[in-house]
């Protein structure tokens, strides 16, 4: 949000190329590296509680650390070649110059960004997970002030390229930051040290991964496809799109958190083999998701007629942003739900079952329908929770941390 801020006082040029830009460092970088990375919320918890030996965490997060480092390779090369990529697009030759640029210096952010989420993982585990909160708090008025310095501050001021190094110095310190709470406060007990365990059993953390990548791609790219599209109506119309998924992902975080949650209480529980009350976690993290999904719709019910003028001065991006709110606040409530319980099917290990409705749901029903229909029929994945057999989940969650588990009694199947 801040290097929205800072850029979109530029100009509305320079506001559609960063929302351009990200846009294709989601579909092309973020969806692809944290998907992979959602192995880590079913390892991670569910060995926890589940393995004979706790350092088995640490294993897991270095397999993870090792994935997402070959990962990121290919996303780079993207990053470095996206303005001729964007020129094939048919996109606007400035615009996609200033999105080329954006994403050239944001490649100096990409690795650690995607180790910070890994270290994440590894913590929230743990069950702590006030520390990338406490780092967050941290960075976030750093990001602020390092993005205003670095576009406007007249001293150091480099234009529209102080938005993405300031992001990418962000990056690094928050994956320095969160590393450095883990040797000095807490996290440390699972870690281990540094093993040969971490090159085996890769053909398991892909097994995961690969799905979590679809899952999340399939989501992401909904919402960016959208925005592609929006692109050849004209630089307003991207803006406005710019300020909505900025906010749509502010909001976002809510029941994101509450699913990340849910992912690893469930995921512990299970390793545990506390099958009841895996169940009751999932029941109510549902139920938290959408109460707030009802309060982020009344916000942007709520600031819809003036939230433009925070992003932008042009008048016809503020109006048609006023516009786009009342859209925005439909989906909240099912967003939040589907979100969360996309987090109890990572807890249980299921991503390819979020994988394949995240598919059906968007590419074979909500896209050809159009937004509205498919934000409205995400709700279609609320069945799977429903008829969940916890105690098949506990059974499977033995085997899966099986030699680097416990040593448990399989409970009785239906």
């Amino acid at each position: 949000m801040a290097s929205v801020f800072s850029l979109g006082h530029l100009g509305s040029d320079e506001l559609a190329a960063s929302a351009l830009a990200s846009m294709l460092a989601t579909v092309s970088g973020w969806a692809v590296g944290i998907g992979l990375v959602t192995a880590l919320d079913t390892l991670c918890s569910q060995s926890f509680t589940g393995a004979r030996d706790k350092h088995a965490v640490g294993t897991y997060l270095q397999r993870g650390l090792l994935a997402t480092a070959a990962c990121h390779v290919p996303i780079v090369a993207i990053w470095l070649w996206s303005e001729p990529l964007l020129l094939a697009l048919n996109q606007d030759p400035t615009i996609a110059h200033f999105a080329g640029l954006y994403l050239r210096y944001l490649t100096l952010g990409c690795l650690p960004n995607l180790w910070f989420e890994c270290v994440k993982r590894y913590l929230q585990a743990q069950g702590i997970m006030h520390a990338s909160t406490l780092v967050l708090c941290i960075v976030a008025p750093v990001n602020m002030l390092t993005n205003y310095a670095l576009v406007w501050w007249e001293p150091i001021s480099l234009g529209f390229i102080g938005a993405p190094l300031a992001t990418a110095f962000s990056y690094w310190l928050m994956f320095a930051l969160l590393v450095l709470y883990t040797i000095y406060v807490d996290g440390y007990q699972a870690w281990g040290g540094w093993s040969r365990r971490a090159f085996h059993k890769l053909d398991e953390f892909m097994r995961l991964g690969l799905p979590g990548i679809v899952t999340t791609c399939a989501e992401w790219w909904a919402f960016e496809v959208v925005a592609l599209i929006v692109s050849y109506l004209g630089n307003v119309p991207l803006a406005a799109q710019s300020v909505i998924l900025t906010t749509s992902a502010f909001t976002f975080q809510i029941p994101q958190g509450i699913g990340v949650s849910c992912s690893n209480r469930v995921g512990n529980l299970l390793g545990a083999g506390q099958a009841q009350h895996a169940r009751i976690a999932g029941m109510v993290a549902m139920t938290f998701a959408a109460v707030l999904g009802i309060l982020c719709s009344l916000f942007f019910i709520a600031v819809g007629s003036w939230w433009g003028r925070v992003f932008t001065d042009s008048l016809p991006v503020i109006e048609l942003v006023a516009q786009l709110m009342k859209i925005g606040a439909i989906y909240q409530i099912c967003d939040g739900i589907s979100t969360v319980i996309g987090g109890i099917l990572r807890g249980q290990g299921r991503q390819k079952v979020s994988a394949m409705l995240m598919l059906i749901a968007y590419y074979v029903v909500a896209l050809p329908l159009g937004v509205f229909c498919g934000f409205y029929l995400e709700m279609g994945i609320m069945w799977v929770f429903v008829r969940t057999d916890w105690n098949y989940e506990v059974y499977k969650c033995q085997k899966l941390v099986g030699d680097e588990g416990a040593e448990f009694l399989t409970p009785a199947l239906p």
